[in-house]
């Protein structure tokens, strides 16, 4: 344990010279909402979904309030559910979002998801991209990956549509080192082209 421990605090982040970048890092489930959030934000079919959610979910309740207001009975009702829609109109992405987010957590508490979650070191070279932790490591070449995007305080490396190798901004000691990390990522994805 203690000598994955001292590996883990060894950093390197350069460009040129050693073609091997490496850097440590802390992964928890916030880190995969962002992952989430920045794909629902970025993958156009899941845009999309978020869009005609925001009309498909309101509209039978402002059917149901306008029919139930025309009638003298059940008019404050019927005003009150087409209100709800409107208010819904407005809202409804963000308790999307909110839902989502409370899956992801409920999901990840039933288990320990030690492979997945905390301290992991990402070596990023020439020919591929790696993670490594105490459980064991996973690796792909630069063509297995789709893309590179940097999204609020992450950078994400896409190894199918909806996958990603997520690396926190904040594990870096300088904004600096951050691009230049996201630097040789992408030059690497390049040149596997």
């Amino acid at each position: 344990m203690s000598l994955w421990i001292s590996v883990l605090n060894k950093v390197e982040v350069q460009l040129g010279g050693s073609n091997t970048v490496e850097v440590n890092v802390k992964i928890d489930v916030n880190d995969v909402i962002a992952a989430d959030d920045h794909l629902m934000r970025n993958l156009p079919a899941l845009r999309r979904r978020v869009q005609l959610s925001r009309f498909i979910i309101p509209f039978p309740f402002a059917m149901f309030g306008i029919v139930m207001s025309t009638t003298k009975e059940l008019y404050l009702e019927g005003c009150f559910l087409t209100g709800f829609a409107v208010i819904l109109l407005f809202f409804a992405p963000d308790l999307m979002k909110w839902g989502r987010q409370r899956q992801i957590r409920s999901m990840f508490r039933s288990g320990s998801n030690r492979g997945v979650f905390g301290e992991q070191k990402i070596v990023i070279n020439k020919t591929e991209i790696a993670r490594y932790n105490q459980y064991g490591h996973s690796a792909y070449y630069w063509p297995a990956a789709e893309r590179i995007e940097v999204g609020g305080k992450h950078v994400f490396i896409f190894v199918s549509a909806v996958q990603a190798i997520v690396v926190p901004k904040r594990d870096f000691s300088s904004e600096h080192e951050f691009d230049l990390f996201v630097e040789n990522a992408r030059m690497y994805h390049r040149e596997a082209g």
